[in-house]
């Protein structure tokens, strides 16, 4: 079976080289060579690198025209594989393959058509993911389905690692939908359209954090856009990427709290807890890290935080606290009263470092313990590193330009 490849991106080379292994490939499509960088030096698509490897003959075209069209009739191909090409094929293009086209889709079918599956799924936090082999129609991704496979997700997942994921899994996946349609084999069937789900194109601007939002949204963000666009915020009018995060769990299971649940969330009506997790360490006055001993974190005036019931609370101001005074303090925070006055909490707000966790950000909800970071202009660096360089850094609000 005679197949024409298109694609471009390197989540589809894998693709490629199993199609290649298996079947005569007549043709690569993939897109024009495109300048990129400072040099503006002209950048070769992985896919059109990778077909050169094979020695196999390569089109760009700027449009698939006529001309084209008939380029392609003249290779005689049977078939056309697609994964991740970047366009839609038009009725007349798929008229020159008799047996119609195929896709390889990164997702569950028909959960996420569109150019981004990988990142909607990490980003809205599906415990399971999939790839799908669905024939070629003109509304996109709206072909049936020859072949679907799903695995689970770890929650840990950023989109270039679930990216190289789909495609060793797809690459065999295809194969294996291939030798049925050669076969005359292959079954399909049409998408439910009841689950129909979109996904669009991701642009830089997606990537600023809006510290109102949760702290597990932040999280899911920082892995769903890596390595692009990257996720980042403002400090002192300057951007500042941040490359690795956690959200903390929260913190209203601990014992003694009234609105605590055996499950760790908060009960019905109870608001969420953004309590000072365990391991806070305090800086001296001269901003480096104090030693082992100290627990807690001072700021200008003094940092907030949440007691199990949501309520605001005043973290007291000072240098080292022995561990006594950080039990005496946590028993106090649980006595404190219902109509405490304390100001709200401050979306953004750098509150202080877990020294096994990272910087610890106020967020809409809960907290994000920052691991890896990094200010324009500058090298990627460790949390700890970076407060070395930075230590006006803690008690700063994020995201704020002024």
């Amino acid at each position: 079976m005679k197949i024409l490849f298109a694609g471009t991106p390197a989540i589809a080379v894998p693709a490629l080289r199993a199609v290649a292994a298996s079947y005569m490939v007549v043709g690569v499509l993939t897109n024009p060579d495109r300048t990129a960088g400072r040099g503006r030096e002209l950048s070769f698509s992985p896919v059109k690198d990778a077909a050169l490897e094979l020695g196999l003959p390569v089109m760009q075209p700027e449009k698939l025209d006529a001309v084209f069209r008939e380029t392609v009739r003249k290779l005689e191909p049977e078939l056309l594989v697609a994964f991740a090409y970047g366009r839609i094929f038009g009725p007349r293009f798929l008229e020159c393959f008799p047996r119609g086209g195929v896709n390889l889709h990164p997702s569950l079918l028909p959960r996420y058509r569109g150019p981004s599956p990988i990142n909607a799924a990490i980003l809205n936090g599906d415990t399971q993911a999939g790839i799908t082999v669905q024939s070629l129609a003109l509304e996109m991704d709206a072909g049936d389905i020859i072949m679907q496979e799903s695995f689970p997700l770890t929650g840990k997942e950023t989109a270039e690692s679930l990216g190289e994921t789909a495609a060793h899994r797809g690459a065999l996946l295809l194969v294996q939908a291939l030798d049925r349609i050669a076969a005359g084999k292959e079954s399909r069937r049409p998408q439910d359209p009841a689950g129909v789900t979109y996904c669009g194109l991701l642009d830089r601007d997606q990537g600023k954090i809006d510290w109102k939002n949760s702290a597990v949204h932040i999280e899911r963000m920082v892995r769903a856009f890596d390595p692009w666009p990257g996720v980042w915020t403002a400090f002192h009018g300057s951007a500042l990427r941040i490359l690795a995060a956690a959200a903390l769990p929260d913190e209203a299971s601990d014992a003694g709290c009234p609105h605590a649940r055996a499950d760790g969330a908060p009960a019905s009506g109870a608001p969420r807890a953004h309590r000072m997790p365990e391991g806070l360490r305090a800086r001296d006055s001269g901003g480096a890290i104090a030693p082992a001993t100290i627990n807690f974190l001072s700021e200008s005036d003094r940092l907030r935080a949440r007691d199990c019931s949501g309520k605001p609370t005043g973290f007291p101001v000072g240098k080292a606290e022995d561990l006594e005074r950080k039990a005496r303090f946590f028993a106090e925070q649980k006595r404190r009263p219902e109509n405490s006055d304390e100001a709200e909490i401050t979306p953004g707000k750098v509150l202080g470092v877990d020294t096994r966790r990272g910087i610890l950000v106020q967020t809409g909800e809960g907290l994000l313990a920052v691991g890896r970071l990094q200010l324009a202009s500058k090298k990627a660096m460790d949390f700890a590193a970076f407060l070395n360089g930075a230590r006006e850094f803690v008690g700063s609000v994020l995201g704020d330009t002024k």
